[in-house]
């Protein structure tokens, strides 16, 4: 059986630029208990966390879909990227990977944040960048007064 996949997925990786590979201007990375408390768990702000590693190939070529959709919904929603590589605490990336199940999951794992519990989850499978903006808007619907 012969599987199409969306063109998303044939995408190459974005083109390298003065960054650090990894990094999204605009949207902050957390790597410690700390920032993820405040930035996510206490965030008056439904939150969309990217579970993603600099060396994933998959958390590049979603990573123009994930600027659109923080761009669209600025103000309503944050999106935070949880970078697991680049966490300099080892029982912070252990604790974030029984937390939210990443070794099942696999990356890029994204999970919506409300009010400090996870409402939502999506694993970076074919429809993911189809699936995301419907389980954002179902996600911010009751908050939006």
């Amino acid at each position: 059986m012969t599987r199409v996949m969306p063109a998303v997925f044939n995408r190459p990786a974005p083109p390298a630029t003065g960054l650090r590979f990894g990094t999204t201007p605009g949207i902050p990375t957390v790597s410690n208990p700390a920032d993820f408390r405040r930035e996510v768990l206490e965030a008056d702000l439904p939150v969309l966390v990217k579970f993603s590693s600099p060396k994933c190939h998959w958390c590049q070529v979603v990573q123009p879909d994930v600027e659109s959709l923080a761009r669209k919904h600025a103000g309503h929603l944050r999106v935070v990227e949880v970078m697991l590589d680049k966490a300099k605490e080892p029982d912070f990336v252990r604790e974030m990977a029984q937390t939210y199940d990443i070794n099942r999951r696999g990356l890029p794992t994204f999970s919506l944040v409300v009010n400090g519990r996870e409402q939502g989850e999506l694993i970076c499978t074919r429809d993911v960048i189809e699936a995301l903006p419907a389980t954002i808007e179902s996600c911010l619907l009751p908050n939006r007064v």
